[in-house]
C-alpha cells in the first residue's frame, strides 16, 4: 500500500510516465488491457498539474486527478478486495454496490491537492476557493456538483490512494453531473477529449484525457 501511495504522490510531484504522449482511453470500456497492473491503471487514468503564481513564479497548488472510469473502478475494486482479503459473497456485493453508487449519474474523480499554504487547500462547495469544471472536445462545460473530503469515513480510499502525510496534502472525491446546463449529455457523444480545469484567484491548470 505504501508503494501505491508513493506512486500517486511521486506522479503528482514529477508528472506522468507515458513517454511521448498520454494514452487514448475509452470511457465505455469496463476493463483496462489484459495484464495491466493496478499501478499501471492508476497511471493511465491519472493526470497531474501545477498552478504557478504569475508574480512569484512559485507553485501555488499541485493537483493530481484520477478519473474514476468503469475500467479504473474495476481495477480499484479488485485491489480493494485483494488488499482486504474479502472472499465473502455478500461483502463483495456490498463493496461493488457502494463503489458503483459513488460514480453513478455522471463522471467522478479522486483528487489529490497539495499546497504550502493550507488556507488555499479547500475545494469544498460552495465555500471552496477553487472552481472545478470539466470540458469536452466541443467546448461544453459542467461544474462539480459534489466535492467530498476523504475523511476517516473513507479509510479505504486513503489507504489505496496514499494517505496524506501532512496538513498540506488532501484527498477529495469529486462528482460532475451527466448533463450540461443545456440538458444534453456530457460529455458529448463522440468527443475526443475531456479536461479538468481547476481555476481560482492564484491561477489555473487544466488536465487532459484523450478519448477514443
Amino acid at each position: 500500500m505504501r508503494l501505491v501511495g508513493l506512486c500517486l504522490l511521486t506522479l503528482a510531484l514529477t508528472g506522468p510516465h507515458w513517454g511521448c504522449a498520454p494514452p487514448v482511453l475509452s470511457l465505455s470500456s469496463t476493463a483496462d488491457p489484459t495484464g495491466t497492473s493496478y499501478g499501471k491503471s492508476l497511471d493511465r487514468w491519472s493526470r497531474h498539474g501545477r498552478i504557478i503564481s504569475q508574480t512569484e513564479f512559485d507553485t501555488q497548488l499541485v493537483v493530481s486527478a484520477t478519473l474514476r472510469s468503469p475500467a479504473f473502478q474495476r481495477a480499484y475494486v479488485d485491489k480493494y478486495l485483494k488488499t482486504y482479503a474479502i472472499v465473502d459473497h455478500w461483502e463483495k456485493a456490498r463493496v461493488e454496490k457502494e463503489q458503483s453508487e459513488q460514480t453513478q449519474h455522471g463522471l467522478s474523480l479522486f483528487l489529490l491537492t497539495k499546497t504550502h499554504s493550507a488556507s488555499w487547500n479547500d475545494l469544498r462547495l460552495p465555500a471552496g476557493k477553487w472552481r472545478l469544471s470539466l470540458l469536452d472536445g466541443e467546448g461544453r462545460e459542467v461544474q462539480a456538483d459534489r466535492v467530498d473530503t476523504l475523511s476517516t469515513r473513507q479509510a479505504v480510499e486513503q489507504t489505496l490512494l496514499g494517505e496524506p502525510t501532512d496538513a498540506f496534502i488532501k484527498l477529495w472525491s469529486v462528482h460532475f453531473p451527466s448533463n450540461a446546463s443545456d440538458g444534453q449529455p456530457f460529455p458529448a457523444p463522440g468527443t475526443r477529449k475531456i479536461s479538468l480545469r481547476v481555476a481560482g484567484p492564484l491561477g489555473q491548470t487544466e488536465l487532459l484525457w484523450l478519448l477514443q
